[in-house]
């Protein structure tokens, strides 16, 4: 197995992890709807990063184990809607993902 397919697998299981600790310190909520996504990815530098390869991994992996848990209807384009947004912590790298209804 190639380093980089190892990694991706590490990253995804990682991601499934996080999404799976988030959901259940929200409280396990359900969203029977449509719903918006904020997806704020908080990176150690300023490095300049593609903002379609960074969501390719860790939040198609967050949002699909959403999907599996329950979370959330499906990930298709009608019942789900997402914004990116790429911000710098050096001291506290994350991903986080804010989930709320769609009422438009």
């Amino acid at each position: 197995m190639s380093g980089k397919l190892k990694d991706r697998i590490t990253n995804k299981n990682a991601a499934k992890w996080m999404a799976l600790k988030a959901w259940k310190d929200a409280g396990e909520p359900v969203f029977s709807g449509p719903v918006l996504v904020d997806a704020r990815f908080y990176f150690p530098d300023q490095r300049k990063r593609d903002r379609e390869n960074a969501g390719a991994g860790g939040i198609k992996a967050a949002i699909d184990y959403l999907v599996d848990c329950g979370c959330l209807i499906g990930d298709s384009a009608e019942v789900f809607d997402m914004q990116v947004f790429m911000l710098h912590d050096c001291d506290n790298p994350r991903l986080e993902l804010h989930v709320r209804e769609d009422d438009r």
